[in-house]
C-alpha cells in the first residue's frame, strides 16, 4: 500500500496511534504501517494534530517531535503509561501539553472488516 502524505508530527503520532491498538487476535496495527490507514483516519490525525499543535502554541516546539507526538495520542486517550506527566516534560510545560491534549476526544483504531483498511472511532 501507498504511504500517506504526513508531516513528521502526523507520523508520529500515527506510528504510536498503531502501536498502540491491536487487532481482533491481540497483535499491535502497528505490524499493518502506516498504509493501511484509511484515507478518511489520516485526513482526521492531521486536523488533529495540526489544531494539537496550534493550541499548544510554543510549548510543544520545545521538545522532540516524536515524543510530543506519540504522548498526545496517550495522554488524549488517558493512558495510565506515556503522556505528558511522566517526569518527561518540565512544569509548566508538562502541564499544558497536558491540558491541550485532554481537550480531545479520546480516539481508537480499528481493522475494517469490509476493506481491511486500519479506520479511527
Amino acid at each position: 500500500m501507498r504511504l500517506p502524505d504526513m508531516d513528521r508530527f502526523t507520523a508520529a503520532y500515527a506510528d504510536a496511534a498503531l502501536a498502540d491498538s491491536v487487532d481482533d487476535d491481540g497483535a499491535t496495527l502497528r505490524v499493518h504501517g502506516l498504509g493501511s490507514l484509511a484515507p478518511e483516519t489520516v485526513r482526521r490525525m492531521r486536523v488533529d494534530c495540526a489544531t494539537f499543535r496550534l493550541e499548544a502554541g510554543d510549548v510543544a516546539d520545545e521538545f522532540e517531535v516524536r515524543d510530543v507526538a506519540s504522548d498526545f495520542w496517550m495522554e488524549r486517550n488517558g493512558r495510565s503509561y506515556g503522556g505528558f506527566l511522566d517526569g518527561d516534560y518540565p512544569q509548566p510545560a508538562a502541564t499544558t501539553l497536558t491540558q491541550v491534549a485532554r481537550s480531545f476526544q479520546p480516539s481508537g483504531l480499528y481493522i475494517d472488516d469490509d476493506d481491511g483498511l486500519i479506520r479511527s472511532r
